[in-house]
């Protein structure tokens, strides 16, 4: 069995504190039956330090701290990789997220000689300087970055929006697309109805100013003001009760319900009993919730970035960021429309069957099987 190394930092446990990546956690589970597979993270927000297993993987978590430097970070889990390569060497290595987890991996590859992937999976492609958000919002972080992509045998991306977007930054080279898709327990049998009364609407996300809670909460002012309309908001509140106190003050406090932190597992039953996701997102590499709602039936509204703008006009209704006005008419001018809501649930459907959680590993096995076998 061929052996590789995985290198990010995320952590694999299921943690409402730390930056659990249930995406990554299904993907390191399917890939570990086919591959040795060795994942190498850092000292998590928890401050866990033991390592442990993920599906048929062995975690090693590295000292150094999650909120390191990028540099500093990078090495250590270069460092950790070196010093098992040495005792029992890998084949492949794979790092997600450019910095530094595809910074430690093409610096591997470079050392011993063995192939790299990175996966461009964050704010890559980003530029969003007025919140401090993106790699390309910086000369160095965006030199660091089209680097790391130029010296990887291979990067893929999420999105046609991801890898549009990185072309408008000066990589040349193409991306291989390998969305995200939604495990098992999302998917449901064809749903017929059309949006009862009163119309539940979702928004699924931590509370942070990239996913611009501002503009969802005041495009749900101007449906409310049309139609009867109920808010669930899920993710974990980083902006200290910000969120909470706008949607009092403008009047729909009774009209919003804030969950927080819901495991994954429970997620599949919020999306099967909502009829609308509104996503406001400044920027997405492709938004996983998208997926997910398709696969659950759930109709995607929201901000053309990430995979709402790959889907745009087949499976999902995207708008331009930071325009309420626009995503509420969105929504009131479905509403009137059946057909039209049948169509997109459909295509959205279909999408997510082709592009399931066992095809996303999939497509990466397909790769490494391309790389190893060069």
């Amino acid at each position: 069995m061929k052996r590789v190394a995985i290198m990010l930092t995320a952590s694999l446990r299921s943690s409402p504190a730390g930056t659990y990546t249930p995406a990554l956690v299904d993907l390191v589970e399917r890939l570990s039956s086919g591959y040795a597979l060795t994942v190498f993270t850092v000292t998590p927000p928890s401050g866990e330090s033991n390592s442990y297993s993920c599906g048929g993987a062995d975690v090693r978590v590295v000292p150094v701290r999650y909120d390191a430097s990028i540099f500093r970070r990078a090495y250590h889990l270069t460092r950790a990789f070196r010093m098992e390569h040495g005792q029992k060497p890998f084949d492949l290595v794979h790092g997600f997220w450019a910095i530094p987890g595809g910074l430690a991996a093409v610096s591997s590859g470079l050392f011993t000689g063995i192939p790299s992937i990175v996966t461009l999976q964050g704010g890559e492609a980003a530029s969003l300087p007025s919140i401090g958000y993106g790699n390309m919002s910086r000369a160095s972080t965006r030199a660091l970055t089209l680097w790391i992509c130029r010296h990887s045998n291979s990067v893929t991306g999420l999105t046609r929006f991801q890898a549009e977007a990185m072309a408008f930054h000066g990589l040349k080279r193409q991306l291989r697309i390998i969305p995200y898709g939604a495990p098992e327990s999302f998917y449901c049998g064809p749903r017929t109805g059309l949006p009862g009364v009163p119309l539940q609407l979702l928004h699924v996300a931590d509370l942070n100013r990239v996913k611009d809670q501002g503009t969802l909460l005041r495009a749900v002012r101007i449906i409310i003001q049309k139609r009867d309309a109920r808010l669930t908001i899920v993710g974990r509140d980083l902006l200290d009760g910000r969120i909470a106190r706008l949607a009092a003050e403008l009047g729909i406090g009774d009209k919003v319900r804030f969950l927080g932190y819901v495991h994954h597992s429970q997620l599949p039953a919020l999306y099967f009993s909502a009829d609308i996701l509104l996503h406001t997102s400044l920027y997405e590499a492709q938004g996983v919730v998208v997926s997910e709602a398709c696969a659950a039936g759930c109709v995607v509204c929201g901000s053309r970035v990430g995979l709402v703008a790959d889907l745009e006009g087949t499976g999902a209704v995207a708008v331009p960021p930071e325009d309420p006005q626009a995503l509420a008419d969105a929504v009131i001018m479905l509403m009137n429309d059946p057909e039209r809501w049948r169509t997109l649930r459909s295509a959205a459907a279909s999408w997510a069957t082709q592009h399931s959680a066992a095809w996303t590993a999939a497509e990466f096995s397909k790769m490494y099987e391309e790389i190893l076998n060069f």
